[in-house]
């Protein structure tokens, strides 16, 4: 101990002439070149002397990068850096990353940290991982976290990645337990589906539908099919909406086509169509309604798709949007078409609702719509 602190006497005597010899009260050097400075050399003394290893000194630059990321000024470059410092920090040593951002990060900074550290440090040692955010973290951060464990563990040993969530303890694991069910479907199909169905006797269906919902993917009509022998309705056409949805997103015209084939139209078959609309729209939303006003028939469920597909299209792509709409016919068919838009159009855009609204072809349905606008139109003018 005495040598080690001559050594750190000696060296902190030697960073105080080099400073005096090389700057000689020279008022243009920095506190923080000095401090550089310091740092450097006393890192090089430690180094000799066998007390910081090379793997620490790595570790301090990963951590530096993400730190130092903190200053750069545009916020999306600011993130895109940070995660990519993250991701190698977490993927080098998890343990060091998860130790530092939840000691020295909050809110919600702190929080996303801890989920992407998880899943990078599931990548190595899912494991302590596990463990850790089992003992350091609660609430959502955790839910989240442990989430991304089990789902990157269940990818190389799906087995090891049920067990730990099955030991989790509480509410926790009904919430955690679902992220294992693909990775184990395209390991042991059939011991995904016993696994799933046990769990739903026991009042847990996510992991049941999780699992179906990637057996689909690959494979949606055997899926499907499966899907009519459950006995619980609501399940049934809960599992059936997320296989449509696949379906839509991968391939709708084949996933039209085999539901249009079926001479059934039970609600299991409604509740497919109704997840194939949505998956579809995803990718082609204008193709998507347009199958949707063709051919579904039951005003309940094309209602519900319209409703769903409409909103979002607005939100996310408002000018293809609007240059489809221009585009469409005053029909009846297109009525809940042009209602769902007003709606969604209202609050940024009334004179695009109005002109949306007189699109309507049923008079009495748009004498009503447009009776409701004006007194909406009233009530935010009172309420400015």
């Amino acid at each position: 101990m005495r040598n080690f602190s001559l050594g750190l006497f000696i060296g902190a005597l030697a960073v105080t002439l080099i400073f005096y010899l090389v700057f000689p009260s020279d008022d243009s050097v920095n506190e923080q070149q000095a401090h550089a400075l310091d740092k450097n050399l006393l890192a090089r003394n430690l180094r000799e002397q066998g007390e910081l290893s090379p793997v620490t000194t790595e570790l301090t630059k990963l951590q530096r990068a993400y730190i130092d990321a903190d200053s750069i000024k545009m916020a999306d470059d600011r993130s895109r850096h940070q995660e990519a410092a993250l991701r190698k920090w977490a993927t080098e040593n998890g343990n060091n990353a998860a130790e530092w951002v939840n000691a020295n990060r909050g809110g919600t900074v702190r929080s996303d940290a801890l989920v992407l550290i998880a899943e990078c440090w599931a990548l190595s040692d899912p494991l302590a991982a596990g463990e850790w955010f089992l003992e350091n973290t609660s609430g959502h951060t955790q839910e989240a976290a442990l989430w991304e464990v089990v789902e990157e563990w269940a990818k190389v040993d799906a087995k090891k990645s049920l067990e730990f969530a099955m030991n989790i303890k509480g509410s926790l694991q009904n919430s955690v337990i679902a992220a294992a069910a693909p990775g184990l479907t395209n390991f042991d199909l059939d011991l995904a589906l016993d696994t799933g169905l046990n769990l739903a006797e026991k009042g847990n269906v996510d992991f049941l539908v999780a699992a179906v919902s990637e057996w689909s993917k690959g494979n949606p009509s055997e899926a499907f099919e499966w899907t009519k022998s459950l006995p619980e309705k609501s399940l049934k056409s809960l599992i059936a909406t997320y296989i449509g949805d696949n379906w839509g997103k991968s391939n709708p015209e084949s996933a039209s086509n085999y539901f249009q084939s079926l001479t059934s139209r039970d609600d299991l078959v409604g509740a497919a169509r109704f997840g194939l609309s949505l998956g579809w729209a995803e990718n082609d939303p204008a193709s998507a309604l347009t199958w949707v006003i063709e051919n579904i028939s039951d005003d309940r469920m094309r209602m519900q798709s319209i409703r769903s597909i409409v909103p979002t299209w607005i939100e996310t792509d408002p000018m293809g949007a609007s240059s489809w709409l221009v585009a469409q016919d005053s029909s009846n068919s297109m009525d809940q078409v042009f209602i769902s838009a007003a709606e969604e159009l209202f609050a940024t855009a009334p004179m695009a609702a109005r002109k949306c609204i007189a699109m309507v072809a049923d008079d009495d349905l748009r004498n009503k719509v447009l009776a409701d606008y004006e007194e909406d139109i009233q009530l935010l003018h009172e309420s400015e």
